[in-house]
């Protein structure tokens, strides 16, 4: 699993597009190897971020939603990104499923050697046209769909603001300790077995024996204070991260605007005139619009 390059959007044919930033499309790939399903996650910028909350979201969809139910044992292979894939709300995520849900029996994590590893994922995005005409996100799911025939299409999953973008290093924090427990850095190895639940396993190198450390919180010391009646004890509830759509740069506003008087489509305008900047003013007005560029060629000169 892996997120992909972000793509930009709108991809269109204009010398302005150099000079202008665009809206970051997002994509995050689970390549099975068993039978060379792929699937990708897709959103905007505006939607959500792209971390360890996101990743954990759509693995967790991806477990119900996607895998049979009959695999009890997986093996993960993803990059070193600490603020990503290396991190401990992924480390907990991966033994809340084993440990408090038990989803699985065994979960192996497996991290390449950086620049010697070349992962599906990055085969799977390398056959996706870079280079194609786009306007809008949806125009990038439809590319991704194309992408790919045999073994199968490639399935793309839209994450729009319905989709649940859960805050899991809050949540998990209330079960789990707040701190690693070891170095995740110098790991190339992880283990989590329904056997020794209280345990994760993990090793610096592909060989060798696992170190193993300590994973759930202590329970608390005996306190002869008595506890008040209304308090409450236990995990806390599992929160949404976004309560809807998420503002961009006003820079980037303003840009986007600006490349919409080369767009074709009236409603790929409009989708870029209802994002909404950072510190938008109360009379969203020519304020954000450029006048059109000059045309060279026609400058009235000569």
């Amino acid at each position: 699993m892996d997120f992909q390059k972000n793509l930009p959007c709108p991809n269109i044919t204009t010398n302005d597009v150099y000079y202008r930033r665009q809206l970051n499309f997002v994509s995050f790939n689970i390549h099975i190897l068993s039978n060379n399903q792929a699937v990708f996650y897709t959103y905007d910028e505006s939607v959500a971020k792209k971390g360890a909350n996101e990743e954990c979201s759509m693995f967790n969809h991806f477990v119900y939603n996607i895998l049979s139910p009959e695999v009890t044992e997986i093996a993960i292979f993803c990059d070193s990104c600490a603020g990503q894939n290396k991190n401990f709300t992924v480390i907990r995520f991966l033994h809340y499923l084993v440990t408090k849900k038990s989803r699985f029996n065994t979960i192996k994590v497996i991290f390449p050697i950086r620049g010697h590893s070349y992962l599906e994922c990055d085969r799977d995005m390398s056959i996706v046209k870079q280079n194609s005409y786009i306007e809008t996100p949806d125009d990038w799911r439809e590319v991704l769909r194309n992408a790919r025939v045999k073994p199968s299409p490639f399935e793309v999953i839209d994450c729009g603001i319905d989709f649940d973008f859960q805050n899991w290093t809050e949540y998990l924090s209330s079960i789990y300790p707040a701190k690693c427990p070891f170095a995740t850095r110098p790991i190339r190895m992880l283990k989590i077995s329904v056997e020794n639940k209280p345990l994760i396993y993990h090793k610096p190198s592909y060989f060798g024996t696992y170190y193993s450390s300590p994973i759930e919180k202590l329970p608390p010391k005996k306190s002869k204070k008595k506890k008040p009646q209304n308090s409450s004890s236990g995990p806390l509830e599992l929160q949404n991260c976004y309560s809807g759509k998420l503002s961009i740069n006003a820079a980037k506003y303003r840009d986007l605007l600006h490349l919409t008087q080369f767009l074709e489509n009236p409603e790929a305008k409009m989708f870029y005139q209802n994002l909404t900047p950072n510190d938008l003013p109360e009379d969203r007005n020519d304020e954000y619009i450029d006048d059109p560029p000059i045309d060279a060629g026609n400058s009235g000169e000569g």
